[in-house]
């Protein structure tokens, strides 16, 4: 099956999206973007932190653009936590917001990736992956 962007943006769009970051409580922003990578039609090994999923986006058809803030429908981030420990965090572009396991609010800049305020204030290294 080849990769299908539409399908996998509305999946994400239908289970995350309508839900504010204030719902969210298990954290699951790489299971719910993997799961809507697969939806779309490409497999990905999966990973226990999102911080760690770089490769397998790249193994899959992936390219890095790295830290750029030109963003494209279908980009997916993977975020290094703020503080250096923990799972960091992974998203994809809808082509105006970015969208986990709750859609994120703030519009499709660099503010809008980063999924909450230690995020914000920190800025911790990101990749863009683009396919």
């Amino acid at each position: 099956m080849s990769w299908n962007m539409d399908v996998a943006i509305a999946y994400l769009d239908m289970h995350g999206g309508r839900r504010q970051w204030y719902e969210v409580k298990h954290h699951m922003c790489a299971q719910w973007t993997t799961d809507a990578i697969e939806q779309g039609g490409v497999h990905i090994d999966r990973h226990m932190y999102a911080k760690d999923f770089g490769a397998s986006l790249e193994a899959a058809g992936w390219h890095s653009v790295g830290e750029t803030n030109h963003f494209e429908r279908g980009d997916i981030s993977i975020i290094q936590p703020p503080d250096g420990t923990g799972a960091g965090h992974m998203c994809m572009f809808d082509g105006h917001d970015w969208i986990s396991d709750f859609h994120q609010t703030r519009g499709g800049g660099i503010d809008g990736m980063y999924p909450g305020p230690s995020y914000r204030a920190k800025r911790p290294a990101f990749k863009i992956y683009r396919r």
